[in-house]
């Protein structure tokens, strides 16, 4: 390694470890989720359950993409895939409205207006 090289590499590493950002990312008692009050914590609660439903919705899409390949041309197993790939679709649909409910109502109760 040339001298310029290895001096540009110490540099930026040197600069990386400086920063108060670097040590803040370390921190395992620091407040990622900006909770200050028991709005904060409903709000965490309904997206990490909406995201959890919306994986689980995504699955069964993709399962039943994997039954509609595998039936064969099976009339009865085709139609089963597709009646869970369209309810997988709908309770998708369902996740995103009952999360903007939920966001919309939290907001609303927090500042009094939408």
């Amino acid at each position: 390694m040339n001298p310029i090289t290895g001096r540009f590499i110490y540099l930026m590493a040197e600069y990386q470890l400086s920063s108060e950002s670097y040590f803040d990312s370390l921190n395992p008692f620091k407040n990622h989720a900006n909770i200050t009050d028991v709005w904060g914590i409903i709000n965490l609660f309904a997206i990490t359950l909406t995201g959890l439903a919306g994986l689980i919705a995504i699955a069964y899409i993709v399962y039943g993409g994997y039954q509609y390949i595998t039936s064969m041309g099976n009339p009865e197993n085709s139609k089963q895939a597709v009646s869970t790939i369209t309810w997988s679709v709908i309770g998708l649909i369902v996740i995103m409205l009952a999360y903007m409910i939920i966001e919309f109502t939290i907001t609303f109760l927090q500042t009094g207006k939408a």
